[in-house]
């Protein structure tokens, strides 16, 4: 099969046109499932974190006002922070009732650990 030297270079251009054609679409199908993972941490799993904060927040307060409580020698002022524990328990039960609810909806996120393995790491 005789072909010209323009018929030579014109199909070696398609098959690097349809090769280009090719990674363009894997490389678009990656990002895609980049995004989607990275909607998926963005939409649950940081406002779980987000809650799991203000939750270590309100027992932190809570463990200062035991201390504070344990400390008074007024027995005036002992009601003064026996309320002010009873209100963070009651901000540490809502608190712990979100985070509760966020966790069972970040269950259902795919698991990324086996995705994310680096070539350079042997496991």
């Amino acid at each position: 099969m005789n072909l010209t030297v323009s018929t030579r270079i014109a199909g070696g251009f398609g098959v690097v046109v349809l090769l280009l054609l090719v990674i363009s679409i894997v490389s678009l199908s990656g990002v895609g499932n980049i995004n989607q993972n990275l909607s998926n941490v963005v939409d649950k799993a940081t406002p779980m974190l987000q809650a799991n904060g203000e939750l270590i927040s309100t027992l932190l307060e809570a463990n200062d006002r035991v201390n504070r409580h344990r400390k008074i020698e007024v027995i005036e002022e002992l009601s003064t922070y026996e309320g002010s524990y009873n209100e963070f328990i009651a901000n540490y039960q809502s608190r712990k009732s979100k985070c509760s609810v966020l966790s069972l909806s970040t269950q259902r996120l795919p698991s990324l650990s086996n995705k994310a393995k680096s070539p350079l790491i042997n496991t």
